[in-house]
């Protein structure tokens, strides 16, 4: 026969297993919630432009983009640009390859 000592600990062993088996489920639950409303978010504001990358790319006027080199950079040295199509990873738009703008970062 159990000590009423083991007898409490078993209790109190078995009581937090059940809480926090009880506790799971709602918490997994609420961040599958916020990841489907993420991914519906971006789904929407992809719908809305018809550009899939539109959500990512900042506009020329947030990444202060101008049509001209900036201290000998310009965008074709950039790891950004993408010279076949003349398009930048990061920024929205036709883009020039003598252009320039704040994310500007060296290319590999």
């Amino acid at each position: 026969m159990n000590t009423p000592q083991e007898d409490r600990r078993k209790f109190l062993r078995l009581g937090l297993t059940a809480g926090c088996g009880l506790l799971v489920a709602p918490i997994m639950s609420a961040c599958e919630g916020a990841n489907d409303d993420k991914a519906r978010a971006a789904q929407q504001s992809q719908s809305s432009s018809g550009n899939p990358e539109a959500p990512t790319k900042l506009s020329k006027a947030d990444a202060k983009y101008q049509d001209r080199p900036q201290n000998g950079n310009q965008c074709s040295g950039c790891q950004h640009f993408q010279a076949d199509t003349k398009r930048c990873a990061v920024v929205a738009g036709e883009i020039s390859q003598n252009g320039w703008c704040s994310l500007w970062v060296a290319s590999a």
